[in-house]
């Protein structure tokens, strides 16, 4: 059959749409002014407030509740002094340790500070309706009392909905209750770990005054810190090390295993040009350089620690930038789905030449989706879905018939379009009717997999 020039116009017209399309994702991928700024943006990122990842926590610190005024945000980290360079600083925990406190456990049991004499402890905070990184950081916990057998305790920052029952059922989505490293089991012989709830006031309370990180916000709507107290065997605060961080995480395993010393930070030295923060305690330097020697020896270990972990809140080496591709495509998908719809009305109405302009845009639109997708994935294998219960049913089911059909969409879209471009007009409304469902579907089931994986609540 012989083309048309008009049709021979429409094909160069299409080949140009997809070869900009492939530009302009490939050039994203590699833009310097991107590249040079990401590692500061991914952590500004990393160092937010689990639950407004937007708002740092020194800047929500100075809201906190009076009952701990002098509670200090979260990414402003207190260095101890070294010893070959200024005199050593005394600590910003109490040197008689935590105070006595009294809270529930998951299992109904009332939890005290005695609970945690003689036993080593890494203490976090976070909640289960927790959008941010709160799924990560439980896990690197997990993932270093497997490693080293340390005791763990996790503050719910959102007593209200984390009633002992909640907690449970979003611990077992880690690890099963049956398992000795998250069991109740009160012998010695097992590492612990308690997930502890309270009255409100008087558990934030009692994790500003006695670790010096924020947790405050509205019911429902927490703020708290993402770092992880490293606590020994007399209740006292020996150092903070940020859960979303492997190289700071690698350290702590490696003090916990007797690698390195108590108290050893990663920001153990104070660069020059530090500074001295207003309303700082005299001699308390914050900053939050990287102590070189420190980095070098980390760098092996927390290497492979990183390769490891596939969620990209947790991936220090990944550009900020790249973690806003998923809300992206999630754009780009809504995108295909509005201009299917109006394709198939603009068929319907006998409108062939808007009908085809609108679906080259469509079929466009999906290929900018590709590319960015490609590109997204290069950098982050996978992402674990933070729901529990009957909604991980609905998720995969979703997710599985999402991933076959997605696989038929660019067969099925390019000989559709091909037929229509040659006008194949019998062959070409035969595959429509085929392809028109199948790509909707993915289209549409696209956004609702960001939702779900990006925006559903933890629990």
């Amino acid at each position: 059959m012989l083309w048309s020039v008009k049709n021979v116009r429409w094909i160069f017209s299409l080949k140009m749409a997809v070869l900009t399309s492939v530009i302009v994702a490939l050039s994203l991928s590699i833009l310097p002014g991107f590249a040079d700024d990401a590692p500061a943006a991914n952590q500004d990122l990393k160092n937010d407030s689990a639950s407004t990842p937007s708002k740092a926590d020194d800047a929500a610190a100075a809201n906190a509740p009076q009952a701990a005024p002098d509670a200090i945000p979260d990414e402003v980290t207190t260095k101890p002094v070294a010893s070959d360079a200024v005199p050593q600083k005394p600590s910003i925990w109490s040197a008689d340790g935590l105070e006595d406190f009294e809270f529930t456990d998951r299992s109904g049991k009332l939890v005290t500070r005695k609970d945690l004499l003689g036993k080593e402890w890494v203490i976090g905070f976070m909640f289960t309706r927790c959008r941010g990184p709160c799924p990560m950081i439980v896990a690197a916990m997990k993932k270093l009392q497997d490693e080293t057998g340390v005791n763990m305790v996790l503050f719910t920052v959102d007593p209200e909905n984390d009633t002992p029952e909640v907690l449970r059922r979003f611990s077992e989505s880690y690890v099963p209750a049956s398992k000795p490293s998250i069991s109740d089991d009160t012998s010695g012989a097992a590492p612990q770990w308690y997930w502890l709830t309270g009255p409100r006031e008087k558990l934030l309370t009692y994790i500003q005054k006695n670790f010096r990180v924020p947790a405050y916000g509205r019911a429902g709507e927490p703020e708290h810190s993402n770092s992880v107290m490293h606590v020994d065997e007399s209740a006292r605060v020996m150092g903070k090390y940020l859960g979303v961080e492997s190289a700071e995480m690698a350290l702590l395993r490696r003090i916990i295993q007797k690698k390195a010393p108590r108290g050893k930070m990663m920001t153990d030295v104070i660069p020059p040009g530090a500074i001295q923060m207003e309303g700082a305690p005299a001699g308390m330097t914050f900053t939050r350089t990287r102590d070189p020697e420190e980095e070098d020896q980390d760098n092996s270990e927390s290497a492979s620690e990183t390769d490891d972990n596939t969620d990209p809140d947790t991936q220090s080496n990944v550009p900020a930038w790249i973690l806003k591709l998923p809300a992206v495509n999630a754009s780009l998908n809504g995108l295909a789905t509005l201009l299917l719809v109006l394709g198939f009305i603009l068929i319907k109405l006998k409108r062939p030449n808007a009908h085809k302009v609108v679906m080259l845009s469509c079929f466009a639109t999906s290929i900018v989706f590709l590319g960015f997708y490609c590109v997204y994935h290069a950098f982050v294998l996978s992402k674990k879905f933070p729901g529990i219960g009957p909604i991980r049913y609905v998720y995969f089911t979703i997710l599985i018939s999402h991933i076959i059909l997605a696989a038929t969409v660019p067969f099925l879209a390019s000989m559709t379009i091909y037929r229509g471009l040659t006008a194949q007009w019998a062959r070409h409304r035969s595959i429509a009717r085929i392809t028109f469902p199948i790509w909707l579907y993915v289209s549409v089931t696209g956004v609702i997999i960001y939702f779900m994986l990006y925006q559903w609540p933890a629990a």
